[in-house]
């Protein structure tokens, strides 16, 4: 596993464990829904430059145009 995203799933984990109230014994739940949201986080990360992509603009006709 990449350490950078151990780190994040870790992180997360933690974060889990401290909303939960620091109570022990269940910490491979934290990481399990820790791993699942870090890993929606980065498939969103990996899509968001795709959706704000937009289309190349048109070239202007350089021929006259009639009033």
């Amino acid at each position: 596993m990449d350490t950078t995203l151990k780190n994040r799933i870790e992180k997360r984990a933690y974060e889990l464990f401290l909303h939960r109230g620091a109570q022990p014994g269940h910490h491979f739940d934290d990481w399990v829904k820790a791993e699942k949201e870090v890993l929606a986080e980065i498939e969103k990360e990996k899509a968001a430059p795709l959706k704000k992509t937009k289309p190349a603009a048109q070239p202007k006709s350089t021929g006259s145009r009639r009033r």
